[in-house]
């Protein structure tokens, strides 16, 4: 979901931009009235998740324009009776609601529309970036199909049975304990560390004398026994430094 994009509000003055409510409360004066009068004072404060000052803010310009209505409407009156005898102030006030004004405040319209192009650029940026986002995870997508095309075959080179390793994807990336005991390997292969789930793994009494470097990568292991092979005190070393949180079984 697109988050809200935070402007800044710049005062009549053209020296003066509010960003934060600090800002604010350090430069009151009568050239907020711009922003309050075009509700643009409390979409600031709403973006910066500034709910209650944004409710009194609309709560005060919805008082204003229903004082104002009232003002104009006896403003008219006393204008038209210049001219003539007197004016009912029903009539003026239904004159008042056909009336629509024509002027536009051009200086917080253009700020307005510079406020749209930064949100547009922003926009365009979160989507770039959502685009790389999504290249890098098809990336990753396809190297792990890679992996686990890999360990699929070393399984079967080795006469791993289906009940330890799956021959489905789905299944391998779900795979909690993976038990390859008594198998006489010699070696591990490094697509063993796609099996990201992994949380016990047994390789004891087998053939191995070095570990592939992929096994710090599974970081949800809990417990690796892997006595009955014949490692190196530095393999030891290294296994316990990678794998800080798991049991190991030498």
């Amino acid at each position: 979901m697109i988050k809200p994009i935070k402007f800044d509000l710049k005062l009549s003055d053209g020296t003066t931009t509010l960003r934060t409510l600090d800002d604010l409360e350090e430069n009151l004066s009568p050239a907020l009235f711009e922003h309050f009068h075009s509700g643009k004072l409390a979409k600031w404060l709403r973006v910066r998740k500034l709910e209650e000052h944004a409710d009194k803010v609309e709560a005060l310009r919805t008082q204003y324009l229903d004082d104002k209505n009232e003002l104009d409407v006896k403003l008219f009156k006393n204008l038209c009776e210049i001219f003539v005898s007197e004016v009912s102030e029903e009539d003026a006030r239904e004159a008042m609601q056909d009336y629509q004004p024509a002027t536009i405040e051009q200086n917080s319209n253009d700020e307005e529309i510079e406020s749209l192009k930064a949100e547009i650029e922003a926009l365009k940026a979160e989507i770039e970036e959502l685009k790389i986002q999504s290249v890098v995870q098809e990336s990753a997508n396809n190297e792990s199909d890679e992996e686990f095309d890999k360990l699929i075959e070393w399984a079967e080179k080795n006469n791993i049975s289906e009940d330890s390793i799956p021959r489905n994807k789905e299944k391998l990336v779900n795979l909690s304990r993976l038990y390859l005991g008594d198998n006489r390997l010699t070696m591990l292969p490094k697509s063993i560390g796609v099996l990201s789930n992994l949380t016990d793994l047994s390789v004891y009494n087998n053939q191995l004398t070095t570990l592939p470097d992929s096994l710090e990568m599974l970081t949800n292991l809990t417990s690796l026994s892997i006595f009955g092979n014949p490692l190196t005190t530095s393999t030891k070393d290294w296994l316990c430094k990678k794998l800080p949180n798991c049991k190991i079984y030498f």
